[in-house]
C-alpha cells in the first residue's frame, strides 16, 4: 500500500542520504531531521547532532604584514611548569626572540597536537598533547600550553616540564594542528525547520527538485514541470523541466515536515549533504 511505499523509501533516503544507521534509539515515529541554513546552502543533521561545517583554522601568530610567525623555542628559560587557579597545569614555553604577534584567549578545550622539528627544520617524529594554547606572550617571548590528560593536573605537572623540555629543546622549531578526534569546525547554529525521516500526522514530505541549474526545496515534486500541452491534458510530466527543456527533473527526499515550516527555504537555496559533518 501507499504507507509502506513511503515507509520503504524514507528507510532508503535515510541510509543513502544521510548514511545512518538504525539503532537502538530509532522509534516507529522516526528520528527527528534538523535543516540548517548557512548562506544559501541547506545542510541536514538526524537525532541530537549537532550541525558542524568548515574546519576552524589553527590561528597562528602573523606579523603586522600578515605572514605566520615561526615558532622556535630559545635559550635561557626553557620550560617553566606552574598551576592555574583551577589546579590545571600550565607550561611556559621560551621562544625565541623575535615574535611580533600575540593570540589572547586561543584555542582552549580543543585538544591540539604539538609536532617538534629539528633546528635544521627535519621532523623529529615526537608530539605532544594539549588541550589548548592560551597565549603567545608578545614582549616576553613566551607561549603558556595546558597539557591534555594524564599529564594536566597539580601532581603531574613537574612530569609535564620535564616531557616537553625533552621533545622541544633549545632552538628547535614546533608548529601546533588539531588532533583527529576533536570538534574543531564552525559551529552552524541558524536551524530553519525540524521534521522526521517518517510519515506523521501534519506533516508533508519535503524534497530537493533540480531542473538544470534550478533549484526548489519544498511539499511539491511537479514545482518546475511544465503545464499540459493542450486545455485538456492534465498529464504531469514532472521529468520534464519548463525551464530548461534539455533537463531533466530529479529528486531528493528530505524527509517529512510541518505544513509549511520549511517555506523560507523554497527558492534561491541548495541543499548539500556534506554542508554538516555527522557525528
Amino acid at each position: 500500500n501507499i504507507s509502506e511505499k513511503a515507509a520503504n523509501l524514507v528507510s532508503q533516503v535515510y541510509q543513502q542520504n544521510y548514511n545512518v544507521n538504525n539503532d537502538a534509539d530509532a522509534t516507529p515515529t522516526g528520528r527527528l531531521v534538523h535543516l540548517y541554513k548557512q548562506g544559501n546552502n541547506i545542510g541536514a543533521t538526524i537525532g541530537d547532532t549537532s550541525c558542524y561545517g568548515a574546519e576552524i583554522p589553527f590561528p597562528y601568530p602573523t606579523d603586522d604584514a600578515g605572514n605566520t610567525i615561526i615558532l622556535q623555542s630559545r635559550g635561557g628559560a626553557g620550560v617553566h611548569g606552574t598551576t592555574d587557579r583551577l589546579g590545571k597545569c600550565v607550561l611556559t614555553v621560551a621562544m625565541q626572540q623575535g615574535l611580533t604577534g600575540a593570540i589572547r584567549g586561543g584555542p582552549t578545550g580543543k585538544q591540539l597536537v604539538l609536532n617538534f622539528y629539528t633546528s635544521d627544520g627535519h621532523p623529529t617524529g615526537e608530539n605532544y598533547l594539549v588541550d589548548g594554547i592560551r597565549h603567545w606572550y608578545w614582549k616576553s617571548n613566551r607561549m603558556l600550553v595546558y597539557p591534555s590528560e594524564p599529564l594536566n593536573t597539580v601532581e603531574a605537572c613537574p612530569d609535564a616540564e620535564v616531557e616537553l623540555e625533552a621533545k622541544f629543546p633549545v632552538y628547535n622549531y614546533i608548529n601546533v594542528t588539531y588532533a583527529d578526534d576533536a570538534y574543531n569546525y564552525e559551529l552552524i547554529t541558524d536551524k530553519v525547520c525540524t521534521g522526521s525521516t517518517t510519515p506523521n500526522k501534519n506533516s508533508k514530505a519535503l524534497f530537493e527538485v533540480k531542473c538544470g541549474n534550478s533549484r526548489y526545496i519544498g511539499p511539491d515534486p511537479y514545482y518546475f514541470a511544465p503545464d499540459g500541452f493542450s486545455s485538456d491534458d492534465q498529464k504531469k510530466r514532472p521529468y520534464i523541466c519548463k525551464n530548461d527543456s534539455t533537463a531533466r527533473g530529479e529528486w531528493r527526499l528530505l524527509g517529512f515536515f510541518p505544513d509549511g515550516a520549511c517555506s523560507s527555504i523554497e527558492v534561491d537555496y541548495v541543499f548539500d549533504e556534506d554542508m554538516c559533518s555527522m557525528a
